[in-house]
């Protein structure tokens, strides 16, 4: 097995996952100090913003 199924099987499936979920876990950051390293870009893999809006940004 390889590092792709076990995320697949560890996370369900899902392709998308909150920062929340993921940044404790696999960075050992909190929340809260993930978001502002997204936003500075700061992250080792690729971070959005996920809205419900129907905008385009």
């Amino acid at each position: 097995m390889n590092t792709y199924f076990g995320l697949l099987a560890e996370f369900n499936g899902r392709t998308e996952l909150p920062l929340e979920e993921v940044a404790p876990r696999f960075f050992g950051i909190t929340a809260r100090t993930a978001g502002f390293r997204a936003g500075a870009q700061a992250l080792p893999v690729p971070a959005y913003r996920a809205g419900d809006s129907q905008k385009s940004p």
